[in-house]
């Protein structure tokens, strides 16, 4: 019997998700692990793998569809082997193609009527010499909108006219290149939109003093193993776990007028960033783990996604966030809060600042740590002491440890 292919669940809340393109094609042979089709959730874009082997018997939903959960999308098993399900009617599974769709070749020999009759009946169509001008209805349309003689690149193209060829042609005189967004930056945009227009933000920041945590750090790595050997950003996770405990509401969600979610565990999402856009990752109770342990599972969960084998569940449950540019010479910066989380830390470089005393200066190395917190959860108070907590235990960093 034919293995079914389903799509997996997206996230907490989504109930479909969007199939962007499929990376094989009915016939192909299929092992186990290969990637067989991308989606877009409310999070991310993921890369869905194959649990069966076999021949990709039967596609049933197109990329461009938006899909159900659970829901067959196509069906894996031997040449010949029959299959449940119906395939989608052709406009269905076609309606995120029509760019690329063409209407016929027609030739003047090939009508029972005259040309410029058929031309009457479907008034999309140019004459270009002995054929018909094959373009799609957005080329024509982005054609007539920017003045361009869609006959003449016709002629020159030798093949049907795209938009995107349309596009080409505007760009040369405009002086720039136009790309379609990916489908991960698309999500990224939607998303950052979201975080500005319905949670209304406010920032706070604090610069401790790093001289502890440096020489702490360089202590545990000289005697940890390789794989549990811990970063800034870990040292930084750890704390953070233990400054909520003096400002629950920091690990908070508000949800509606009628309902606040306060978390027992906090989950810790580490932003992660890709050559194409930016993901997620989140530990889950990281209060609970070991700072080692924190660790191992922050590191598994990066690598995962910088190979894009990140899983929908990998990017799911979030109740705070930590977006680090100090590596790249960044002294400080603001990040929008990743809803529904309630707060998110931007953290900057690790910095040499003349520092006053007891009546001398001297070089500290200084840290900028800025939150962006939801103000509908999160008022002024609440988040300046756990900041203020914050940077005590990142001062004084042996308390991790205990």
């Amino acid at each position: 019997m034919a293995h079914e292919i389903t799509m997996p669940a997206s996230g907490q809340t989504a109930a479909e998700s969007l199939i962007v393109r499929w990376n094989v094609a009915e016939g192909d042979e299929i092992r186990r692990g290969d990637v067989l089709f991308e989606i877009e959730t409310d999070k991310a874009t993921m890369k869905v793998e194959s649990f069966a082997q076999g021949t990709l018997l039967k596609i049933v939903s197109a990329a461009g569809e938006k899909v159900e959960a659970g829901k067959v999308v196509a069906y894996i098993g031997k040449p010949g082997e029959e299959v449940g399900g119906v395939q989608p009617e052709h406009g269905e599974a076609r309606r995120g193609c029509e760019e690329d769709e063409y209407q016929p070749i027609m030739k003047k020999e090939q009508p029972a009527k005259p040309i410029r009759e058929k031309q009457a009946e479907q008034p999309g169509k140019q004459e270009a010499g002995n054929d018909v001008v094959q373009a799609s209805p957005a080329a024509r349309k982005l054609a007539k909108e920017t003045n361009r003689d869609i006959t003449a690149l016709y002629k020159r193209l030798g093949r049907p006219v795209k938009a995107a060829d349309v596009q080409n042609e505007t760009q040369q005189d405009a002086g720039y290149d136009v790309e379609a967004p990916s489908a991960m930056r698309k999500v990224i945009a939607r998303r950052m939109l979201e975080s500005t227009t319905q949670a209304p933000q406010f920032t706070v920041s604090i610069n401790p003093d790093m001289t502890e945590m440096i020489a702490l750090r360089a202590q545990l790595n000289d005697v940890l193993a390789e794989d549990s050997r811990v970063s800034f950003n870990d040292l930084l996770a750890k704390c953070v776990c233990m400054a909520v405990k003096k400002a629950p509401y920091i690990n908070a969600q508000y949800v509606s007028d009628e309902e606040i979610r306060l978390y027992r565990h906090v989950n810790i999402g580490i932003a992660a960033a890709l050559p194409d856009g930016l993901v997620v990752p989140v530990v889950k109770n990281a209060d609970t783990l070991t700072l080692a342990g924190l660790a191992r599972q922050s590191a598994k969960l990066v690598g995962e996604a910088k190979r894009g084998r990140l899983q929908a569940a990998d990017m799911q449950g979030g109740t705070i966030t930590i977006s680090n540019l100090g590596m790249y010479g960044i002294d400080n910066f603001t990040a929008l809060v990743n809803r529904p989380e309630s707060a998110i830390l931007a953290v900057g470089g690790i910095i040499d600042t003349p520092v006053g005393r007891n009546g001398s200066v001297k070089l500290r190395p200084l840290m900028n740590i800025t939150a962006s917190f939801d103000h509908r959860m999160i008022d002024g108070g609440v988040g300046a002491l756990f900041m203020a907590e914050l940077k005590r235990l990142v001062e004084h960093p042996v308390s991790v440890l205990l």
